[in-house]
């Protein structure tokens, strides 16, 4: 299993998005649909040199979830361009992404697992990802 991390548990210091009070929450993403959002973006850039890091990370079996935001009906990276790129090269069909709670639905609209199979997504991604250091936050 891949050992989860998250990029931080208090998220309303680190985006005007993020809320105090609005708990951080998980959303198991689709793959195919994060890398489309992640090349659809102006803020698209390539550090060869943190994938290759998240790439060795993901090998011991360690991921950490990007952070993600919605502005405008739109996704905004906070963090994790780099996580994205070697969990598609390692045909990972799903991704667990880090936000708050109030964003979920909408996350899950955009890059989420096709209309009404996303509780099969959450089911299948508890058989590829320990989220024993994401403890007490939702998986959706």
């Amino acid at each position: 299993m891949i050992n989860c991390s998250l990029f931080a548990k208090n998220l309303e210091s680190i985006d005007s998005s993020f809320k105090a009070g609005d708990p951080p929450a998980i959303v198991i993403a689709d793959t195919s649909k994060l890398v489309a959002a992640m090349e659809a973006t102006d803020a698209y850039y390539v550090n060869t040199a943190k994938i290759k890091f998240h790439a060795e990370q993901l090998a011991k079996d360690r991921f950490e979830l990007p952070l993600i935001t919605i502005r405008a009906g739109k996704i905004v990276w906070i963090e994790g361009f780099h996580q994205i790129t070697p969990a598609e090269a390692a045909d990972l069909p799903l991704i667990p992404i880090q936000s708050v709670s109030s964003l979920v639905p909408q996350l899950i609209q955009l890059v989420g697992a096709p209309a009404g199979r996303q509780a099969q997504a959450v089911a299948k991604a508890k058989q590829l990802y320990d989220f024993a250091a994401c403890a007490g936050f939702a998986i959706n």
